[in-house]
């Protein structure tokens, strides 16, 4: 019986990462928000934290970060479809990497947006860079990203004075 009840969930995950659901329902109860001052690591990014929502019946593990995560997006360097938030096994048989940051996805990294269709993938993190930037004198600027052609680093430009905005740390 439990073998069953294993098989059952292992199908459930499996639907889970590729249609990309809220973990909400995974197997009927509603995870439990998570901050017990330990590290779990995440079910669906691998990364360890000590805070996020835990189903205690099935053992799954989603942090603050992950759960938050849209699952599509629309995004300004892939105007042609939206971007689905998608599981390794979905872009595992493709030789993809980010534009933005050029990091080049495999089972450590797990989840990405994806467009099927063109072959396009991008990193959680370009995925969410800022389209302005705040400066001391409290002016907001608007930014245009322009993504690299094969081999060159993304650059991101103001759109007032079109230099270089200068990043630590990918952003």
């Amino acid at each position: 019986m439990e073998n069953h009840s294993m098989g059952k969930l292992q199908n459930r995950l499996q639907t889970l990462a590729t249609t990309n659901r809220p973990p909400t329902t995974l197997t009927g109860h509603p995870p439990t928000h998570f901050s017990q001052g330990i590290y779990l690591a995440c079910n669906l990014c691998r990364s360890e934290y000590s805070t996020g929502y835990f189903c205690s019946d099935c053992n799954y593990f989603i942090d603050k970060t992950c759960f938050s995560v849209p699952s599509m997006i629309q995004h300004m360097s892939h105007p042609q479809h939206p971007l689905k938030f998608t599981c390794y096994l979905v872009y595992q048989n493709e030789n993809v990497n980010c534009p933005g940051c050029q990091d080049k996805f495999k089972r450590g990294s797990s989840r990405a947006y994806y467009c099927a269709p063109c072959k396009f993938i991008m990193s959680r993190q370009c995925a969410g860079a800022p389209k302005t930037l705040t400066l001391a004198d409290n002016v907001s600027y608007e930014l245009f990203f322009e993504f690299p052609f094969k081999h060159e680093n993304a650059e991101i430009k103001c759109n007032i004075c079109t230099k270089k905005v200068v990043t630590k740390d990918g952003m």
